[in-house]
């Protein structure tokens, strides 16, 4: 116990989610205190000179400032808690102190999975602690559900609120939603060292990200010319966050779309959609440019910590 490193990790610039699962007819704190066990083991042995391997890549422990812990119970009695008995707050330099661990929950495998449908980050899951901590107490797997589909559906208001003038209320934007989370599902599983793709990036990228780039898709689409129609043929959005920029660019045809856009070299992520096989059917491409990522995940949990010390 504690030679493996955890079921999964997520890995987002010097951010590590380390996750342990178990099942089983366990009570849920039995459950959540094997998963404990094998956590800190974990991060003992890679305090002391362990390192975390995964596909073509290696991270030893001085290679990260932030440890997200996540504690994953299935079986009967389950539910969903912060545990905040297993994270120390109280350093003066915690980020480069021996205690990386900023964020620890225990949740159900049917939660999890609901979250995982729904194109999260590490930041959407702090966002789900600070939810479980303002609980303060275990949270059902109904309530934690019913959060979790009531906050996408404030993202996807939210975004249609940024283009409500040219988004009629009518528009569906559940095959856009759903086709962007493809994608975003698509670029995080690929293998690391293929292509040009920053694993760390889209990682940082949140729920409400990949709701905007969809929303902000469909609206721009339906200001695209018709053929034979005068309008323009090539229309552009862009959204900061934190210390990069989502952009999206649609065309009526590939031949309009800029081959040195001034986007591609920014930090962040453009989504291009090229309307040549129609509107309900576009072509859509993602490129990730810039080095600069992972500051959206460090501000996120430098708030949670900040209010779990008051």
């Amino acid at each position: 116990m504690g030679r493996e490193p955890a079921d999964l990790v997520w890995a987002a610039g010097r951010c590590v989610a380390i996750m342990y699962m178990t099942s089983g007819k366990d009570s849920f704190e039995e459950k959540r205190r094997h998963n404990h066990v094998q956590m800190h083991e974990w991060i003992r042995n890679w305090q002391t000179g362990q390192v975390l391997h995964g596909p073509k890549t290696a991270l030893g422990y001085g290679d990260v400032d932030y440890i997200v812990g996540i504690s994953i119970v299935g079986g009967f009695q389950s539910g969903s808690m912060i545990d905040d008995t297993q994270v120390k707050y109280g350093e003066s330099n915690h980020r480069f102190g021996n205690r990386k661990l900023y964020a620890c929950a225990t949740i159900s495998d049917s939660v999890f999975l609901r979250l995982s449908k729904r194109s999260v980050g590490i930041r959407d899951i702090i966002h789900f602690f600070d939810y479980l901590r303002g609980r303060g107490d275990m949270v059902s797997d109904d309530d934690a559900v019913s959060w979790i589909d009531h906050w996408e559906q404030a993202q996807a208001a939210q975004a249609r609120n940024c283009f409500g003038p040219i988004l009629p209320s009518s528009e569906s934007l559940n095959e856009a939603w759903q086709q962007t989370r493809m994608l975003f599902h698509s670029i995080r599983t690929q293998p690391i060292g293929e292509g040009h793709v920053n694993h760390g990036l889209t990682l940082d990228l949140s729920m409400g990200d990949a709701v905007w780039l969809s929303v902000a898709e469909r609206s721009l689409a339906l200001q695209i010319a018709s053929p034979g129609e005068k309008g323009p043929v090539l229309i552009g959005s862009s959204r900061a966050v934190s210390v990069y920029n989502l952009n999206v660019l649609i065309a009526a045809q590939t031949k309009f779309i800029p081959n040195n856009a001034v986007y591609f070299q920014k930090p962040g992520i453009t989504m291009i959609s090229s309307l040549d096989f129609g509107a309900e059917n576009p072509v859509r491409m993602f490129f990730i440019g810039g080095n600069s990522f992972g500051t959206g995940i460090y501000n996120a949990l430098d708030e949670f910590r900040q209010q779990m010390a008051v």
